[in-house]
């Protein structure tokens, strides 16, 4: 049987088990070590923190007495630890051969395919940018690839004849 403490973790009261409180800590002192040495480290972590108070409410929402020890480690994991932030940044700069200077100066505007050969698919959202009847016209037109005036003619047109 393990010893439950309650803690005030960003503004929650949280049951936790003292285990996992102790691997939380050393979590978050890990995290105010690698993000020390950047500009705007301290709010950097302090959205990692909201976040995993937001977790963790969300857990306790669903009717669990206390935080376990591998609820923090499923919450670490789904994060990711600080050792493995440069190792992804390197492994998505070099993801298609090329030194972060070539890839940023590359002058092709046609998108590069994913390196198995096939190519990304195309997501549709709303372009809130260009918004007239909340940017739906505007974000069909850019998956379409078309003007978003004629989009917008389009939908009043098929309004006006589906509803009267």
């Amino acid at each position: 049987m393990k010893k439950v403490i309650n803690i005030n973790f960003q503004g929650q009261v949280i049951a936790i088990e003292e285990t996992a409180y102790e691997l939380l800590k050393q979590y978050i002192d890990s995290l105010k070590k690698y993000f020390s040495r950047e500009e705007g480290g301290e709010e950097i972590v302090n959205d990692i923190e909201n976040r995993i108070a937001e977790l963790f409410g969300n857990r306790l929402k669903l009717g669990i007495n206390c935080i376990t020890d591998e609820d923090v480690q499923s919450i670490i994991s789904s994060i990711g630890r600080p050792e493995d932030f440069d190792t992804e940044y390197q492994e998505s700069v070099y993801a298609y051969g090329e030194t972060p200077f070539e890839q940023f100066a590359s002058t092709s505007e046609q998108p590069k395919s994913e390196p198995d050969g096939s190519e990304r698919r195309q997501t549709l959202y709303r372009n809130a940018n260009d918004k007239i009847i909340a940017g739906v016209c505007s974000g069909l037109a850019h998956y379409f690839k078309i003007d978003p005036v004629w989009m917008r003619i389009v939908f009043v047109v098929l309004f006006s004849v589906l509803f009267w």
